[in-house]
């Protein structure tokens, strides 16, 4: 009945693309690879579980992209596919098959009889589909980008692909190309391949025959491959050596300009001795035995004397990333980082306890993040020195005590967005930061110096503020929010006994906030009327965790919002049920409302 259906449907002759998806029948309908539809570009054919053959799409004229994926029915693919035309997909570019469970051979076409199958193929994509033996296509002069994954049945054979720019081998029995060839690719990725033919030849001798390539990913690979001679290398990904130590310089060729290394749980040092100086981007991700980025002359990872992270100004490193290295107790003791460097990002390194001593030198910096370094206990001198600085995040620091000397008493001019949070024993907030015109998003924790920082002020063109685990609302209640004209959002949590009013007579919050979130107070009990009647432009309201709150505004003060959450407060929620509440008038209007984690839709 489903082959009725389809065959009815039948689409209009000026179609230009086709999506056909979880069609149970059999065989796809004849209508679809018709040569009368002149103007279809795009076929795409999902999760057809039952088709057994697939449809004629090479008498398509135009057709240019094919994407198949999830018929897992279709054992054989062969002349069915072609089609009876002379010239089978005479401009298709694109052709990609994914997750084909049963797919075993591809047959040419046999009476093309050496005319090329695919004259305009670019990028042909083979993906999951693990019985496929036999071979590819290979009269495809045009072909630009190869993808094969997981094919564990399939050797790839790329002897006559010559302009190949972009090869990607995942997980396959074998890769088969042509000795004392040069290829012209600029980026290669081989994992999980079992043998490199000729005669089994290791990377070394494979990467020998692609000079040109920019970009190269490697994994699993059990001893170094010798890198100097691909002079145009820029990008290197490595993952899952299982004997790197680390990356004697000389063997990186000085074109490179990217590493990034995951999974090699050996790496002990980056480097000997210096960063090349070519390097401006570092990502080390899950590698658990690194202690440091350089490691000393005579094999220590840091001392007075050491470069680690080199004050050398050919250094011309902008961007270093390490991820979950729980080894890593520092990134420098005495030396400063790279003075080029941009971007600082250091997230789950367990062990690290100190960073550097001062970013004094750092004037080029614009993203500090440290996230989940618990046993991190200070940030170096120097905030103050940061022209260029945008972003601060500071994440899950548990025993961050305090900022060094300095804050911002010095201007900090293109500084956007400051976010300390979870960060349990801070003792003070950085000085200064009333200073900051530029500022616009600001989340930070209650903490002991909390009143000397409400004392200096906010930030004039705040558009977003987040104050987290309120101790005593009275402070803030007291500042002035209302002088804030630019503040978007306000968000306020916090453990005061004493709030059971919100707002509170002498509180008055600012006429701009879009977005307003009131979070765990325990005793808090009313939403003030009189303190919402001037927020004509709130939007979304969000109060969540308050377990006595039993009022809100009456109809009328919520009129203009679009959005309303309140979760884990049971007597207002019980109070907000649809037709029957007690509040339900009042925020019936509201298109979006959540009660709990439902979402809440009218009667």
């Amino acid at each position: 009945m489903e082959a009725d259906v389809l065959d009815l449907l039948q689409a209009h002759r000026n179609l230009k693309e086709l999506t056909i998806r979880g069609y149970g029948g059999v065989k796809i309908s004849t209508w679809v690879g018709n040569p009368s539809f002149t103007n279809m570009v795009v076929v795409r054919l999902q999760d057809c579980c039952n088709c057994k053959f697939l449809p004629p799409l090479g008498q398509l004229p135009s057709l240019k992209e094919i994407s198949i994926k999830g018929m897992s029915e279709v054992e054989n693919v062969g002349s069915e596919f072609y089609g009876e035309g002379s010239f089978p997909f005479p401009v298709l570019e694109t052709l990609s098959f994914q997750n084909m469970q049963r797919w075993k051979e591809w047959f040419p076409c046999e009476r093309l009889q050496g005319i090329r199958e695919f004259p305009c193929l670019k990028m042909l994509s083979i993906d999951a589909c693990p019985k496929l033996e036999g071979t590819l296509p290979e009269n495809i002069s045009s072909l630009e980008n190869l993808v094969i994954r997981e094919c564990d049945q399939l050797v790839v054979s790329v002897a006559n692909y010559r302009e190949l720019c972009a090869l990607c081998v995942h997980s396959c029995k074998g890769l088969v190309y042509q000795s004392a060839v040069e290829f012209q690719l600029l980026d290669l990725e081989i994992t999980g391949c079992a043998e490199l033919t000729p005669s089994l030849q290791s990377e070394d001798s494979l990467l020998q025959y692609f000079t040109s390539l920019h970009r190269l990913t490697i994994e699993g690979n059990s001893h170094l491959v010798q890198l100097h001679h691909l002079t145009s290398l820029q990008e290197l990904h490595i993952d899952k050596w299982p004997s790197l130590v680390s990356f004697p310089e000389v063997d990186l060729p000085a074109s490179l300009k990217e590493i990034k290394i995951r999974g090699c749980d050996s790496l002990t040092h980056f480097a000997r001795y210096r960063l090349p100086p070519s390097l401006r981007r570092i990502e080390i991700n899950r590698c658990q035995n690194l202690k440091s980025l350089v490691e000393d002359r005579d094999g220590s990872a840091s001392s007075s004397s050491s470069p680690c992270l080199t004050q050398d100004e050919e250094s011309c490193l902008e961007y270093l990333s390490i991820w979950s290295c729980p080894s890593l107790a520092s990134l420098s003791s005495r030396i400063q980082l790279p003075k080029a460097l941009k971007h600082l990002q250091i997230h789950t390194c367990k062990q690290l306890e100190f960073i550097t001593d001062t970013f004094d030198h750092n004037t080029h910096l614009e993203y500090i993040h440290i996230w989940y370094c618990p046993n991190l206990k200070s940030l170096p001198e120097g905030l103050c020195h940061l022209p260029n600085l945008q972003k601060l995040s500071i994440y899950g620091c548990r025993s961050l005590a305090s900022f060094q000397r300095g804050g911002f008493e010095r201007i900090a001019s293109n500084l956007r967005e400051i976010d300390i949070t979870n960060c349990d024993k801070l003792e003070a907030l950085p000085k200064g930061m009333h200073n900051l015109n530029s500022l616009e998003i600001l989340r930070i924790p209650y903490c002991d110096g909390f009143m000397s920082f409400i004392g200096e002020g906010f930030p004039p063109n705040l558009i977003s503020l987040k104050i987290l685990n309120l101790k005593s609302c009275k402070p803030l209640f007291q500042c002035g929010l209302h002088r804030l004209t630019s503040l978007r959002e306000l968000w306020i949590s916090g453990e005061d006994p004493d709030l059971v009013f919100f707002p509170p007579t002498e509180m008055v919050l600012p006429k701009s906030l879009i977005r307003l979130t009131v979070e765990d107070f325990p005793n808090l009990r009313y939403l003030s009327s009189k303190g919402f009647q001037f927020l004509t432009s709130l939007k979304s309201l969000y109060i969540w965790t308050c377990p006595k709150l039993e009022s809100i505004p009456y109809e009328g003060q919520l009129v203009p919002l679009t959005q309303l959450s309140i979760r884990r407060c049971p007597l207002l929620e019980a109070r907000c049920k649809p037709g029957k509440g007690r509040y339900w008038r009042s925020i019936a209007h509201v298109p979006y409302i959540w009660l709990g984690d439902r979402r809440i839709l009218a009667p």
